[in-house]
């Protein structure tokens, strides 16, 4: 009778850890076929990720023609690894980039750059309005520093979402020249923008799918 109870209590407890093991290796396989799902639809070998960034390009060239601009591009937000206090570190990064010709690329200088040394760019992108600003009327700091760097007269940043609203990355449009801003209408320039916003947008969220 003992060893009929001993037994029938292994084999219960077996059946849970059993249980248990097949849900953690479930899991597991679950989590790595999405990973490896990822992996692929982010290979430069990979039909789907050609066509979406090919047409990112291609619109950014068409906004920057229609605004008359010198300089559009994308920038994206990552995680640059943890400071030693365990809080993530926020970078941004310039993915895309199309410029007018004689227009300096900025690409090379807007990699992996800390998303703390430009506070003042955080607050534009949380008011998310597609108006020109001048980079005379901003306060000294480093980001109007780095505007005046690429000689930037004025720009329009308005944030990228991903398909729960979270903000994962912003789009910029750069003038360095006078009379190329003020030849625009201001309402022209915000639903051309806000219209270009929205296409490159689901591109970005097509891509994560």
């Amino acid at each position: 009778m003992l060893i009929a109870s001993s037994l029938e209590t292994y084999f219960t407890v077996g059946t849970y850890v059993f249980s248990f093991l097949m849900g953690g290796i479930c899991i597991i396989l679950t989590n790595l076929k999405k990973l490896l799902k990822k992996t692929k639809s982010t290979s430069f070998n990979d039909k789907t990720f050609v066509r979406i960034h090919s047409q990112i390009d291609e619109l950014l060239t068409e906004m920057r023609i229609k605004l008359n601009c010198s300089r559009t591009g994308i920038c994206k937000f990552h995680n640059g690894g943890y400071f030693y206090d365990g809080v993530s570190i926020i970078k941004t990064t310039t993915t895309h980039e199309s410029c007018s010709l004689g227009t300096s690329s900025t690409m090379d200088n807007s990699q992996g750059i800390l998303l703390t040394r430009f506070m003042d760019k955080i607050e534009i992108l949380q008011k998310d309005e597609a108006n020109i600003i001048y980079t005379q009327d901003l306060k000294d700091s480093n980001y109007k520093a780095f505007l005046e760097s690429k000689n930037v007269i004025g720009f329009i940043i308005i944030p990228f979402f991903d398909s729960k609203n979270m903000k994962i990355g912003h789009l910029f449009c750069d003038w360095c020249s006078y009379e190329n801003v003020e030849d625009l209408d201001k309402n022209y320039i915000s639903s051309i923008t806000l219209y270009y916003r929205r296409l490159i947008n689901s591109l970005l969220v097509k891509e994560n799918e």
